[in-house]
């Protein structure tokens, strides 16, 4: 075995490594596995824990750490290299063929390793949050992503991909599906495809490919860098592969994807290519717009226009040999499917139209279809097209892929993470998981771990837990409210807001017996109310209001000028100092920021007109304090203040609309959004950093509880993320401070829409950073501020100052102190 290093090499305790993935993370272990796995390119240095339990299956941990290797290690070898090392010699259970090539850069491995074990301890504090969010799921449905794509190497091994980079797995034949996590929560996976148990790849709507050898247990990403957008992809055997998209995108690979060459096609950039089918190394198929059949009967360097005789979008192709093959589109009429027996030589109209097809013979074939109002659609015919049956799916949600492995075990996926099953050639369908009932929970809260609430928008109903979210009940049977938020100062005293019912405006609930019973309180419709304590609270609408006997009774409060639109937020420091924040799309650059020094008595405006909707607001002190919300044309918009909101600053991340912020102290902050999208502020919020939910549910509302160490964020379609601050066994460590300035490359590069700019400084320092273009002319000033001696990063998300999106090109960054000045180069590709 090439490469391979006798366990003499490796120190009898093991190493200490951090697991992080597939696991939650809960301690870190010094222990000996079976293998271990580096994989070092650029920049960035993956440390990959492999363990396999059986012959059949294996179990893959990931950690990432992130060095400047060209800064700090010179001598490091820049092209990939694996490094596999067995710590049992001749295991059994290991193939050769499970690694790639095995190279080392430098002599001894025995010097390696207490490098790696060194470069694990210093920098674990540098991998951030992102395990520590956990999906509680409590009501214990699917993931609810529509999946788009599905393949099955025989009948027990399978993948099912879908929106927003979902990746499942089986390998017991669907009775079980597993999430494979693969970093890629910004693209909708429209194609994944096997050539084997181990070796696969998942193709994005942006471009995305993810390639895999080991089944999927770590995707990595590929950089194909295309004008056009890929549709679709095939690949006969873990090396041979074929990449099809629109404006005639037409790519090939004859080493795994590692490369990627253009074949041209007659038609040029006239067509857009939808799918394409290869029986085998030399025979393929590529279909498209306005009826457009290509074949290639050597590999791809010669492509032929085949007559169709229709002028369709064909939307998918299937061949199961080189003569019998299979095409369906979308067509003015109900036609839409094409069959031949010669090769693609003459084509004959067989059948209706749909999104997918996948034949078992000349004869077998099934299609899923997208009717208006019309779900769950899977049709089949026996006879070659001649006559069509529409198969009882047994679901009512669209369809949008098909496979079988013979003429009667196959599988369709669709809406709401639809996935079916047969074994009988479709006269009976299973359903082996779909999410049956979805709760949007974006507005709740918890008073202590155990106790919490949320509720509906619509139909209004409230939820309570008392075992930390791990199960909820009904409170209110469909009231038929529409609920905005919910307050709770202990476990007994409760209010809701909102808008209206079946009978009118009601505007608040009330509970004081924790919500065994509400009484309705008739005010105006109300976005958000809080309390603070029992007795005295402020609540927020189209005006201000303020009780004192526990929401009995409210008087509205005049805001000086007058307020224009809604309040969305309320935050007090005090029982006198306090922030309302609103805005309405009605008037996208009126947003506004107000404050009252008097319990909510008296408001005044702080801020007015600031180019945000703005949806929460925090202080975590008299002084320090954040807004969130969004802006009519740039997504997501952070303001902070550090002097009580006389001045504010505006932050533009790049990210979805925000609609919650909380602070643990001055320094420390969390901003959740649309999209699953959350970030994370250390530095009272000049800069943040996005961290992973794991979800891609709208996200809603954000607290903290038993003096901050637990946290919980609420969002739509079941989502109910926790936080333990106390039990991770992540510490960070002190600050890695460098003995010299270091600016390292940004990456990604090129990067679209944000890259990460990393740099260190060995003392406290003035610090700017700058971005330049080509002529010299200022384009953004990141930093601009005395910095702490150690490693710092900023996310550049390709616009000015002013919030611009700035056009495709180079662009140069610029680190300046009074001691040092260096510059990158940046190529931002759109």
């Amino acid at each position: 075995m090439e490469g391979i290093v006798q366990r003499s090499a490796i120190p009898k305790e093991g190493y200490r490594i951090f697991l992080q993935g597939q696991r939650k993370i809960s301690t870190l272990y010094r222990f000996n596995i079976s293998y271990y796995l580096v994989d070092i390119s650029h920049f960035f240095l993956y440390f990959y824990c492999i363990v396999f339990t059986d012959k059949e299956k294996l179990i893959t941990i990931r950690a990432i750490i992130e060095l400047p290797l060209l800064c700090k290690f010179p001598w490091f070898d820049l092209s990939w290299f694996y490094l596999v090392i067995p710590a049992r010699k001749n295991d059994p259970n290991v193939k050769p063929s499970y690694c790639k090539s095995l190279t080392l850069p430098f002599g001894n491995a025995r010097s390696f390793f207490p490098l790696i074990t060194l470069l694990f301890t210093t920098f674990l504090h540098t991998i951030g949050y992102s395990q520590q969010w956990i999906n509680l799921n409590p009501f214990n449905q699917p993931p609810g992503n529509t999946l788009l794509s599905v393949d099955f190497i025989d009948s027990l091994h399978g993948w099912a991909a879908g929106e927003w980079g979902l990746i499942l797995h089986t390998d017991d034949g669907g009775q079980t599906w597993e999430v494979q996590q693969n970093h890629t929560s910004d693209a909708h996976i429209i194609r994944v495809d096997f050539a084997d148990a181990f070796t696969g790849w998942a193709l994005g709507t942006n471009g995305t490919l993810l390639n895999t050898i080991d089944g999927g247990y770590i995707w990595n990403e590929e950089n194909i860098y295309v004008v056009a957008s890929p549709n679709d992809l095939v690949f006969i055997n873990p090396s041979k592969g074929w990449l099809v998209g629109s404006s005639g995108l037409v790519l090939h690979t004859s080493d795994g994807g590692q490369n990627w060459e253009a074949q041209s096609t007659p038609l040029g950039d006239s067509v857009h290519f939808g799918a394409i089918t290869f029986v085998d190394s030399s025979n393929g198929w590529v279909v498209g717009s306005q009826g457009t059949i290509l074949h290639t009967s050597n590999g791809g360097q010669d492509w032929l226009l085949q007559t169709s005789g229709v002028d369709w979008a064909l939307r998918d192709v299937d061949f199961v040999d080189q003569q019998n093959g299979w095409i369906v589109g979308t067509s003015p009429d109900t036609t839409g499917t094409l069959r031949t027996t010669d090769g693609g030589q003459t084509w004959q109209v067989a059948g209706p139209e749909g999104v997918a097809i996948h034949a078992a013979s000349e004869l077998d074939a099934w299609i899923t279809a997208r009717e208006r109002y019309v779900g769950g659609l899977i049709k089949h015919t026996g006879d070659g097209g001649q006559t069509w049956e529409q198969q009882a799916s047994n679901t009512e949600n669209y369809l949008n892929d098909v496979v079988f492995i013979d003429a009667t075990v196959g599988w369709a996926v669709g809406d709401r993470g639809t996935i079916i099953h047969t074994a009988d050639g479709g006269q009976t369908w299973v359903v082996q998981q779909t999410r049956q009932v979805s709760h949007d929970m974006p507005q709740g809260l918890f008073v202590d771990e155990q106790h919490g609430w949320f509720a509906e928008f619509y139909p209004g109903r409230i939820w309570k837990t008392e075992d930390s979210g791990l199960s909820w009940v009904i409170q209110n049977e469909g009231s038929g409210f529409s609920f905005h938020r919910i307050e709770f100062v202990d476990a007994v005293h409760g209010w809701v807001v909102g808008g209206t019912s079946a009978s009118g405006p009601f505007g608040l609930l009330r509970t004081t017996d924790g919500g065994q019973s509400w009484e309705t309180i008739s005010i105006p419709p109300l976005y958000r109310v809080t309390f603070m304590d029992s007795a005295v609270g402020v609540a927020g609408g189209d005006t201000l209001y303020r009780t004192t006997d526990g929401g009995r009774s409210w008087q509205a409060k005049g805001v000086e000028p007058e307020l224009r639109f809604g309040v969305n937020d309320i935050h007090f420091v005090d029982d006198q100092n306090g922030w309302a924040v609103g805005g309405s799309v009605d008037a996208l650059d009126a947003g506004v920021i107000l404050n009252t020094k008097n319990g909510g008595e008296t408001w005044q405006v702080q801020e007015r007109e600031v180019g945000a909707i703005l949806r929460g607001v925090f202080f975590s002190d008299l002084n320090h304090g954040c807004a969130v919300g969004f802006g009519p044309f740039c997504g997501g918009v952070i303001m902070t203040t550090d002097d009580g909101g006389q001045t504010w600053e505006y932050h533009y991340p790049s990210c979805p609309w925000l609609n919650d912020v909380f602070f643990l102290d001055a320094s420390t902050g969390w901003a959740v959004g649309d999209y699953g999208f959350a970030c994370l502020t250390e530095d009272s919020g000049a800069t943040w950093t996005r961290v992973e939910t794991q979800t891609h549910a709208d996200l809603g509302s954000i607290v903290f509880v038993e003096n901050k160490r637990i946290g919980y964020i609420f969002g739509e379609d079941n989502t109910l993320l926790k936080y333990d601050r106390g039990t991770s066994s992540v510490q960070p460590d002190p600050p890695i401070i460098p003995s010299a300035f270091i600016l390292d490359q940004n990456y990604p590069n090129p990067f679209n829409p944000v890259t990460t700019i990393r740099f260190g400084l060995p003392d406290a320092v003035r610090t700017r950073l700058l971005v330049y273009d080509l002529l010299g002319r200022e384009v953004a000033h990141l930093v601009d501020r005395d910095m702490t001696a150690g490693y710092h990063q900023v996310i550049w998300d390709g616009r000015t100052a002013s919030g611009r999106e700035v056009p495709t090109g180079l662009y140069i960054a610029r680190l300046v102190t009074p001691e040092f000045t260096k510059s990158i180069k940046m190529v931002l590709l759109k």
